[in-house]
């Protein structure tokens, strides 16, 4: 759920004007289909800022959050909620300026229950450009907030998996397996590789050249997956473009 904001270049104050606020379009547009959600948590991850344009003409502020929703008037009741950031996240160089930035990533969690069925659901994305940090974060999840008896639910963007080309890849999924989280995917679609990633940065791509499956949903305890697709190439923009650059990944699952 990014947000998008700028500001005068050489003002050395944060930039404030919004541009694009993505969580705001998103509300909007689910409540004008006749299905409306309401903001169970957010969580702030990674602010960035820097100037951009050509040349340099404008300071570009991008931040980016974790969000969970929950169907507005829906069965699905939340009794609490809890959000943080990794302790460990890739800290990069800055060759232009010396210093360095940081890619900060979390998670967020609701406790909830449907009619007298109580559970836990987590949402995160793990860090995509350094394998050893991604296994400390996935540790970190089950250390936090996986660290619960009864009902699982882990869903996001894990930027890992059981058959990405380079094992160091499959590290952190296989660290959330040691931690008894079941992958959904392939219980429910065998020999289906189920990829959802990823259609280009210009989200111009073929719309058959995904080619990773990173996207997971996963639990623990009594949850069983129920059906599962993944979707995302009904529709593109005039100009071509598909909506993002991965597919969606959409689950049904059964308290038991």
């Amino acid at each position: 759920m990014a947000l998008w904001r700028t500001g005068r270049m050489g003002d050395p104050a944060p930039a404030t004007e919004v541009r694009y606020d993505y969580l705001a379009l998103l509300m909007a547009e689910l409540a004008g289909s006749g299905h409306p959600y309401d903001v169970a948590v957010v969580q702030d991850e990674a602010d960035l800022e820097a100037p951009a344009g050509a040349p340099y003409n404008v300071d570009v502020r991008l931040t980016m959050r974790d969000v969970v929703l929950v169907r507005h008037g829906g069965r699905v009741k939340v009794t609490d909620t809890s959000s943080g950031n990794f302790v460990q996240n890739l800290v990069f160089p800055l060759p232009a300026t010396g210093g360095t930035a940081t890619s900060t990533r979390g998670w967020t969690a609701v406790d909830a229950v449907l009619g007298n069925r109580a559970f836990r659901f987590v949402n995160t994305h793990l860090e995509a450009f350094h394998p050893g940090v991604r296994v400390l974060q996935a540790q970190e999840l089950l250390r936090g907030p996986l660290n619960v008896p009864g009902r699982v639910i882990l869903v996001g963007d894990l930027n890992t998996g059981p058959e990405l080309p380079d094992p160091n890849n499959r590290l952190a999924y296989f660290t959330l397996v040691a931690g008894g989280l079941v992958d959904t995917w392939p219980i429910l679609h065998p020999g289906d590789p189920g990829y959802t990633a990823g259609l280009g940065d210009d989200l111009t791509e073929p719309a058959d050249d995904v080619e990773h499956r990173i996207d997971m949903v996963m639990v623990r305890g009594a949850v069983a997956p129920v059906a599962s697709e993944v979707f995302g190439t009904e529709r593109q923009t005039p100009d071509g473009r598909w909506a993002s650059d991965h597919l969606g990944h959409q689950a049904v699952l059964a308290l038991r």
